[in-house]
């Protein structure tokens, strides 16, 4: 009796395995932006990219690339210029990236 009780068991337990499926999370591609003033430290803003970087990977993502623009002014409408947010666009579709991090703090128009 045991071992008829044993066989249905396994068949359950084989049933019940065959519905499940391993599921791996899918690991999100990133691209960081910093943008910092002219007359400010660029070993600084290099150094808070690569703490950006460790956040991002804590967080699951893997970080792709690393941009930096030094500007003269924040832009009101995109915070770094337009040709270097061109750039960054066609690099994030050519790679089909969908994470861009900016580290620092954007404006609900810049976002």
């Amino acid at each position: 009796m045991w071992l008829f009780s044993f066989i249905i068991y396994s068949y359950y337990q084989f049933k019940i395995m065959e519905k499940m499926h391993e599921t791996i999370p899918e690991i999100e591609k990133a691209i960081l932006v910093r943008a910092f003033l002219k007359g400010d430290d660029r070993d600084e803003t290099l150094e808070l990219l690569d703490e950006l970087e460790l956040l991002a990977n804590t967080a699951g993502a893997e970080v792709v690339e690393k941009i930096y623009q030094e500007i003269p002014s924040f832009s009101p409408a995109t915070l770094i210029g337009k040709g270097k947010l061109q750039e960054i666009k066609e690099f994030a579709i050519s790679e089909n990236i969908h994470l861009v991090i900016f580290d620092n703090e954007l404006s609900p128009i810049q976002m």
